[in-house]
């Protein structure tokens, strides 16, 4: 494993730039299991313990480290996902549509490029899904894993070094561009497990079903979230699934 980690200085003089917006870092190790699908192990538990301070955190082992987006100096961060095993130019074809953001911060990643963007957020603003139309997701909340990591041959790399750009109302614009309403959900269907690119979205609409029509609580929910992932083809990363469960929860209302 050791000739699979990148020098730990150069990932915490990164890492620290991150921080040094307003971000929260999360050392992780990434590594392919027996399926040759990524697996994630997070240093700090960022979903369950309280951020322990940059300087406090436990690099051992780490061959990366993602950021939780969130508030900044500059304005809210997010990422957009553009994602070439969609089977398409996911990429080419966003930039079509927003040729500003050829000009933002672009990192490389082993599936295709993260574009990052300031935005003033809604208040009801949750991750945008749409890989199964474009190729592309909006990705406001949760764990984006950055720059230098690398693992197994697979990296992370600055594409385009620029300066992070605002466009205050991007979430709307994108919703507009690519986003549809959401279609009634086949239960029936989505419970048997779904293949990869129709997960996320799965995910968030059982999770309001348990929510709101079987009135389950969180924990209760989580099992059943937790069985029914096993089905799916592949699983979504337990810190996935666990996101999209604590946004049902906290930005739905009953």
């Amino acid at each position: 494993m050791e000739g699979n980690l990148p020098k730990m200085q150069p990932l915490k003089e990164v890492a620290q730039k991150w921080h040094d917006l307003g971000l929260k870092i999360v050392p992780v190790e990434l590594g392919l299991d027996a399926e040759n699908k990524k697996t994630v192990r997070c240093l700090w538990k960022w979903k369950r313990d309280p951020y322990p301070g940059f300087t406090c955190l436990d690099w051992r082992g780490a061959n990366g480290f993602g950021i939780t987006l969130g508030r900044t100096s500059h304005g809210y961060i997010v990422c957009v996902d553009c994602d070439h095993d969609a089977g398409q130019d996911a990429y080419s074809s966003f930039v079509k549509a927003f040729p500003d953001l050829t000009k933002t911060y672009i990192e490389r990643t082993p599936n295709g490029f993260h574009l990052f963007v300031y935005i003033d957020k809604p208040l009801d603003a949750s991750n945008i899904n749409i890989k199964t139309k474009n190729g592309t997701e909006l990705h406001v909340n949760g764990l984006i894993f950055m720059a230098p990591t690398k693992y197994h041959g697979r990296e992370y790399e600055i594409y385009n070094a620029s300066e992070i750009i605002k466009i205050s109302d991007f979430y709307q614009q994108y919703q507009k561009a690519f986003d549809t309403p959401k279609k009634q959900v086949d239960i029936a269907y989505v419970l048997n497990g779904v293949p990869e690119g129709e997960r996320n979205e799965a995910a968030i609409q059982l999770a309001s079903w348990y929510r709101r029509r079987k009135k389950l609580d969180e924990q209760e929910t989580k099992k059943k979230l937790s069985d029914w992932n096993t089905k799916n083809n592949p699983p979504l990363l337990r810190e996935e699934l666990q996101n999209i469960i604590e946004n049902a929860y906290r930005n739905t209302t009953p």
